[in-house]
């Protein structure tokens, strides 16, 4: 049976970009179901009386939501990525199954993540989506595999922009980071490219 999930940044017991979830879930239930059955106050009923800081708030779901669970978050950081070029992969809805991104990272050692390159273009890592800083705007690659909830904020802000990117031009940037639910600004990096790899440094001056 096909399952799906969210996550969603809970902080100081406010959802962040709630909206942007729902309308995901929603089209997903749709597509697969016909109907759309996601039981917004079943997440507000899971939100911990103790709710100060930062939390990642998991839901999986098929045709209603079937599990809830709440972990305390912290930001990991990226020191190397590998770009890998992959050729008939979907992840245009939130599967619950993601083998496919944990036996690619498992086949690399000393590795943070990857950056998976479809027909040439940036995609997204294991599990954020990519901007990139050209010296005057942050920029998302066009194709990602996941269309994620920050970026369509962002996009819908208009604080990054949708851009073709491929592989080969990536060391045309100066910074990258990482978004997804959970994560926004809070580390920028600096990068250099050795063959398929990046390495990463901290940019001190964000």
């Amino acid at each position: 049976m096909i399952q799906f999930f969210e996550t969603i940044r809970l902080e100081n017991g406010q959802y962040s970009h709630l909206e942007f979830h729902l309308e995901r879930a929603a089209k997903t239930q749709i597509h697969h179901y016909d109907k759309a059955n996601f039981d917004v106050s079943l997440l507000f009923n899971a939100i911990p009386d103790s709710a100060e800081g930062i939390f990642r708030v998991r839901v999986d779901y098929g045709r209603k939501i079937e599990n809830i669970a709440v972990y305390p978050y912290e930001v990991k950081d990226h020191h190397t990525l590998d770009l890998v070029e992959i050729e008939a992969f979907d992840y245009s809805f939130k599967y619950s199954d993601r083998t496919f991104f944990e036996q690619e990272l498992k086949r690399r050692t000393g590795i943070s993540d990857l950056i998976f390159v479809k027909e040439g273009y940036l995609t997204d890592t294991t599990y954020c989506n990519i901007l990139l800083f050209d010296g005057e705007r942050w920029v998302t690659p066009h194709t990602p595999l996941l269309r994620g909830t920050k970026r369509s904020y962002l996009l819908q802000t208009k604080q990054i922009f949708e851009k073709a990117i491929t592989a080969s031009e990536i060391t045309t940037y100066k910074k990258i980071a990482f978004i997804n639910a959970m994560r926004d600004f809070e580390k920028v990096y600096r990068f250099t490219r050795e063959n398929d790899t990046l390495h990463l440094t901290m940019d001190t001056n964000e």
